[in-house]
C-alpha cells in the first residue's frame, strides 16, 4: 500500500482518508464511502455534480513526523504516555442536487501536508468531469506515484 497525504491505494482502488477509518474508495464506477460497521454509500460518478475536500492542511512537508516527534518529547519529558486520535476531516459530495457532508478518518494528528491536499481535491474534480480519467483508479499504485511525482517537482 502507497500512501501520499489524505490518498492511499489498495488493491480494489484509490482510497480518500484512513483505510481503518472512515473512507472513500475510488473505484472507475464512481465512490464507496465505509464508515465501520455502517453500510456503504455508494456514489456514481455520472450522478456527482461536485466534491469539495475539507482537511486541516499544513505547509510542512512531513507533518505527522513533526507531530511524532514533538509528542514524543513530551511523552519522554513528562514520564507520561501520550494518545493522539485526530479528529475527522471531512468530504461534501453533491449528487443529483443533494448535498451529503461525509465524515473522513485522519491518518495522524495534525494537519496533511498543503500540496497533498490540493492534489487530492484535482484529482477528484478531474474524475468528475473528464469519465476517461476514471480508467487510472484500475492502476491505483501506479496513479499515486504518478501524482507524488507531479506535486513533488
Amino acid at each position: 500500500m502507497t500512501r501520499f497525504g489524505p490518498l492511499s491505494t489498495s488493491p480494489e482502488g484509490l482510497i480518500l482518508g484512513d483505510p481503518g477509518r472512515k473512507h472513500l474508495l475510488l473505484t472507475p464506477a464512481g465512490m464507496n464511502y465505509r464508515a465501520h460497521a455502517a453500510p456503504p454509500q455508494f456514489f456514481a460518478w455520472n450522478e456527482i455534480e461536485g466534491a469539495t475536500i475539507d482537511l486541516p492542511t499544513s505547509r510542512f512537508r512531513f507533518p505527522a513526523l513533526a507531530v511524532g516527534v514533538a509528542s514524543w518529547a513530551v511523552a519522554f519529558s513528562s514520564g507520561e504516555s501520550i494518545h493522539l486520535d485526530p479528529d475527522d476531516g471531512s468530504v461534501t459530495i453533491v449528487s443529483r442536487g443533494d448535498e451529503v457532508l461525509l465524515d473522513i478518518g485522519r491518518h495522524h494528528v495534525g494537519g496533511y501536508w498543503r500540496a497533498s491536499v490540493a492534489a487530492a481535491q484535482r484529482l477528484l474534480e478531474r474524475f468528475i468531469v473528464e469519465p476517461q480519467s476514471r480508467e487510472l483508479l484500475n492502476h491505483p499504485e501506479e496513479l499515486l506515484r504518478a501524482v507524488t511525482a507531479s506535486v513533488r517537482r
